[in-house]
């Protein structure tokens, strides 16, 4: 991923990243260069959402040598006020010549409470990781049961998230 964005810097799909602790100095120059930038560390062998930290504080995070650090995206494109990922299953079935395949279908998932950029709320995983098992125990999770609802709560069909973005003017099928 690193080399792709390198090559392809204009593509804002990929924000800085460095892993620690290989990339110790990068990261405290790339945080020098860029005042008040907001990280994102997620440990190398985390689960479950565990183990990250959203901060604008070096020192929370530079120390530590067991993380991937990257630029955090302050500005993400919400649904209903809340941040989401996407997963996307594939198949790599060779690798020389590379046959791969990627499944049609995916999950979206929502993080249990609205997104707040403000720095006081840095520190509220509950917007900013939306990982559904790190959320298990908070009340404002919802996660419908009923396989016919697939754009409710906070586990969508990834086809349901792309009826929404085209249905907000986005190009879902892109």
């Amino acid at each position: 991923t690193r080399r792709f964005a390198a090559r392809n810097a204009v593509n804002a799909r990929f924000p800085e990243s460095f892993i620690l602790p290989d990339d110790r100095a990068a990261l405290t120059g790339f945080a020098l260069a860029n005042p008040g930038v907001l990280l994102i560390a997620k440990p190398k062998n985390g689960t479950g959402g565990q183990g990250i930290t959203v901060t604008a504080d070096l020192g929370r995070i530079a120390g530590r040598d067991d993380v991937v650090v990257q630029r955090y995206l302050s500005r993400p494109y919400l649904v209903e006020g809340r941040k989401a990922h996407l997963r996307i299953y594939g198949l790599i079935a060779q690798a020389a010549p590379l046959r791969a395949y990627v499944y049609g279908e995916g999950i979206t998932r929502f993080a249990p409470e609205p997104y707040d950029p403000r720095p006081e709320a840095l520190a509220n995983n509950a917007m900013h990781v939306t990982n559904t098992a790190l959320h298990r125990g908070n009340p404002a999770l919802v996660v419908s049961q009923d396989a016919a609802r697939e754009d409710e709560g906070h586990v969508w069909s990834l086809s349901a998230y792309l009826k929404r973005l085209s249905a907000e003017g986005c190009d879902g099928k892109a």
